[in-house]
């Protein structure tokens, strides 16, 4: 079993991963750090303290169960123009380094958590709060790989600037150009749990319950227009949605649709196991891709 905190731009997770098991429970802080991130890249200062904070509780909890945890961070750190003040800052508070994950190798750790040497030919997209990862491979290994600097809290941002999200969708996901064919599409990350913790009407988050559902295009579509006109207030009282996710699932479930019509699918199937399993077996294999036959 390994202790991991990831470090991405909607929220810090701490998990003590055992790879065994079909899902692993992850403790979250959502502290949104790709929060008013400006177009330069640099953190906003409340949004860096928030996150460098819950890091630090997040050390302190793992030393207390007898783990010394292993820390990655993904694109709103990997972007920062100030990265290297909240690298600095989580040094100061925990003295632990931080691995930035580059931005192709973000994409290979949602494929390799997820992926086993049943599932043929699969595609996997991982949407944070900064970037959207797409990923094709099979039993060979990644075949595809691509990160898109677009997240649900990027999105936010450029809504609350009077920018036209949807519009915006629809020219950014051709930067994924020729993607092989596919057979499965594996959706991982916060939006796609939160979208079947609601349909399931989830009063408390259950990884088991969400593994391996199925989510269609009409069901998000349904969604979507269920709550795109609410008060981010309205959003919290719906039944399996997190208070902190309310204000951003609108424009993410917004970039599924966008996803799932360039890719010509009519569903994906949510997987909770996602990045984080991925750097545990990253860090097995001694910080290299692994083999897969």
């Amino acid at each position: 079993m390994q202790a991991i905190i990831d470090i991405g731009s909607t929220s810090v997770r701490l998990c003590f991963c055992d790879l065994e098991k079909a899902v692993n429970e992850k403790q979250v802080e959502t502290t949104r750090l790709a929060e008013n991130q400006t177009a330069d890249g640099e953190l906003w200062r409340p949004a860096l303290i928030r996150t460098a904070e819950a890091v630090e509780k997040f050390v302190s909890v793992a030393r207390s169960s007898g783990f010394e945890p292993e820390i990655f961070a993904t694109e709103a750190v990997r972007s920062a123009s100030n990265r290297d003040e909240f690298l600095k800052a989580v040094f100061e508070k925990t003295g632990k380094r931080i691995t930035v994950v580059e931005k192709e190798d973000e994409a290979k750790l949602a494929f390799f958590g997820v992926y086993n040497n049943n599932s043929g030919r699969v595609g996997i997209v991982d949407m944070g709060g900064g970037s959207t990862e797409l990923c094709v491979g099979d039993e060979n290994g990644v075949l595809y790989a691509h990160s898109l600097s677009e997240g649900a809290v990027r999105l936010t941002n450029r809504e609350r600037a009077g920018e036209n999200v949807k519009k915006h969708l629809s020219e950014a996901v051709k930067e994924y150009g020729a993607v092989p064919d596919f057979s499965e599409l594996i959706a991982v990350g916060g939006t796609a749990c939160t979208v079947a913790a609601v349909l399931e009407n989830m009063k408390t988050y259950d990884p088991q319950k969400i593994q391996g559902r199925r989510v269609s295009r009409a069901e998000i579509q349904a969604l979507y227009d269920r709550i795109k006109n609410m008060s981010e207030e309205e959003r919290k009282k719906i039944c399996g949605m997190p208070e902190k996710r309310a204000g951003i699932i609108h424009n993410g479930l917004l970039f599924y649709l966008e996803i799932l019509d360039y890719l010509k699918k009519d569903a994906f199937t949510v997987s909770d196991r996602d990045n984080v399993e991925g750097f545990a077996i990253y860090l097995q294999n001694g910080k290299k891709w692994p083999n897969l036959v």
